[in-house]
């Protein structure tokens, strides 16, 4: 520059100085420029001038730009190996703009300040930075790198479980939703468990409780008893009553009075059927000549026409209940085959009952709950014929 104005003589600037003509006086170079000669050229891409502007330097850590202008790079970016420009960082890393870092596993970038790392989100899991939502049926470990499959009566829905309501429990195989338990099962905590024999499932499934009177079972499930049985004490099972004891809904609870018995098909208490009487629940079939007297308690004697009932050599030898009744004359008649147990015969063999066309007298008419059976068509004042072998005569 010129030492003076309209002057000769001329010196060098100093260096970080620069005189825009030679007339001026020397300056200090203007940013992004460097003159280590008093000369300021611009600094080129990737690079600044340093503080005192008399040379280019590479920008600094962090730094990155073009035309010796260097501007800091963003959380999340880093420059790129010339410095020319910053780049965002690849998945999984941070930087606070001087250079990207590898987040570890379990954790990733944060995405309110790229600039470091935060665990990764409930429900999710991963390595490298990277996080994942978890499979269905599965829920994130606690430190965030992998996933578990879900805990005993839990669902996992997006990587979060929950446990199932009492009476409930997971679906199977995946565990997406809670089912109620199936029967025969009772639980909480979702959690179902088998119940245990003579017990059901109670009506809200939360637990078993035992089986109702006169109910038995083995599988979770409960049965009436048939008829004529009663649940053993350990309800897991039905037996049949004790003798002449009546049982109605699995109880047996009834004791049957004199004149009764228990019938199986029906397990209740029942007048002794025809030809039979005793006491205390316990009837026995009536010999001839006897019958059962008005109340079925006792067999007893009849007064008239004992031979009624009392078994023929010829008759017996058919397999039919063949009668025909005289009263005038004993020898015509043909009584029930067998042992002589009268009842036997006519519940073998369902013939028409009719009532004998005679006059008899109250102890009779007290004793005689059946009377002989007789065909459908044949009266009794007529002939009848056993089969073609024997004919009667009245």
């Amino acid at each position: 520059f010129r030492t003076e104005p309209g002057g000769s003589a001329c010196d060098r600037c100093s260096p970080g100085f620069g005189s825009p003509n030679v007339t001026s006086a020397c300056e200090p170079c203007p940013p992004a420029y460097a003159g280590p000669n008093g000369v300021c050229l611009r600094c080129t891409d990737g690079t600044q001038p340093d503080a005192t502007r008399t040379v280019c330097m590479p920008c600094t850590r962090g730094r990155a730009g073009l035309g010796g202008l260097c501007k800091p790079c963003a959380a999340g970016q880093e420059p790129n190996s010339g410095l020319t420009s910053c780049l965002y960082c690849p998945v999984g890393m941070s930087s606070d703009g001087s250079g990207c870092v590898q987040c570890r596993d379990g954790w990733l970038p944060d995405a309110s300040n790229l600039s470091r790392c935060t665990t990764c989100p409930p429900g999710t899991a991963g390595l490298q930075g990277r996080c994942e939502v978890c499979p269905l049926g599965r829920q994130a470990t606690d430190d965030g790198t992998g996933c578990n499959a879900a805990p005993p009566g839990h669902i996992c829905l997006k990587g979060l479980c929950t446990i199932c309501d009492s009476g409930e429990r997971p679906v199977v195989p995946v565990p997406r939703e809670c089912e109620p338990c199936p029967e025969g099962t009772g639980g909480s905590d979702g959690l179902c468990e088998p119940c245990a024999p003579g017990q059901q499932q109670a009506a809200n499934r939360t637990r078993c409780e035992d089986c109702p009177p006169g109910r038995f079972g083995t599988d979770g499930t409960c049965t009436l008893c048939p008829p004529g049985q009663g649940v053993v004490p350990n309800r897991t099972a039905c037996d049949a009553c004790p003798f002449a004891r009546a049982g109605i809904d699995g109880l047996c609870s009834e004791w049957c009075g004199d004149g009764q018995e228990v019938l199986a098909r029906n397990g209740i208490c029942t007048r002794c059927r025809p030809g039979r009487a005793g006491t205390a629940g316990s009837c026995d079939a009536c010999v001839v000549p006897k019958l059962p007297d008005a109340a079925a308690r006792s067999c007893v004697a009849t007064s008239r026409l004992p031979w009624l009932l009392f078994p023929d050599p010829v008759c017996s030898a058919h397999q039919k209940c063949v009668v025909t009744f005289n009263h005038t004359d004993p020898s015509t008649v043909k009584c029930c085959p067998g042992n002589g147990v009268y009842h036997e015969c006519c519940e073998e063999h369902p013939w028409q009952q009719r009532t004998m066309d005679m006059v008899l007298d109250s102890v009779m008419r007290s004793n005689l709950l059946f009377l002989a059976p007789r065909r459908l068509g044949h009266h009794q004042d007529q002939p009848r014929a056993d089969h073609g072998e024997h004919q009667e005569e009245k």
